[in-house]
């Protein structure tokens, strides 16, 4: 498989070839967001990343090893509602600003971008990104109803809630992935 994958990545354009491996092997929309380079934002970070390193995660990620553990970052709410609602787990909603909001970038690669965050979420929540572009214009109606209804003003904000939607806590941003987890089961603790 690694000669085929490598074949495949030195004959299409990258972005092209993994939408088509990952749509392949049953992964959502959301789930192509998982790779930094399909994540709102982040594409001018992944311009510096060599065509080996991002062939690399994907083939990890294909076949279940190496560090790169995929999780789902839903970006509707129906849906996450819906993944909530039939695994039991509650809905961890990050409204972020994207990569025009310094402190949204850093609890990325703090705390979201970490196999042990990434561990954690597996088993303990379903994820919901809800972007915010700088151009409040272009965010999508969904995400501004959101903002409205949970009162949310400033980036990044991180809710944990019910299936339902019914707030459980908030988080912000903090440095440290242990701790940020630490915090975040204090809350679904209660």
């Amino acid at each position: 498989m690694n000669r085929l994958l490598n074949r495949l990545f030195s004959t299409f354009a990258i972005p092209t070839f993994l939408m088509l491996a990952l749509l392949a092997t049953g992964c959502t929309k959301s789930a192509l967001r998982e790779f930094s380079l399909f994540r709102p934002g982040i594409a001018s970070k992944e311009n510096e990343r060599s065509r080996r390193e991002i062939a690399q995660e994907v083939t990890d990620a294909l076949q279940g090893k190496g560090s790169t553990m995929l999780t789902i970052w839903h970006d509707s709410f129906a849906e996450a509602q819906a993944a909530a609602a039939e695994s039991g787990k509650p809905i961890l909603a990050d409204f972020t600003g994207g990569a025009w909001c310094p402190w949204c970038v850093k609890l990325e690669e703090d705390v979201f971008d970490k196999d042990e965050f990434k561990q954690w979420a597996r088993e303990k929540v379903t994820l919901l990104e809800l972007n915010y572009p700088s151009n409040a214009a272009a965010a999508s109606i969904q995400n501004v109803e959101l903002a409205k209804r949970y009162g949310v003003s400033g980036y990044p904000t991180v809710l944990l809630l019910t299936p339902e939607g019914k707030v459980l806590g908030k988080l912000g941003y903090d440095a440290d992935a242990t701790n940020w987890i630490r915090s975040a089961n204090a809350i679904l603790d209660n």
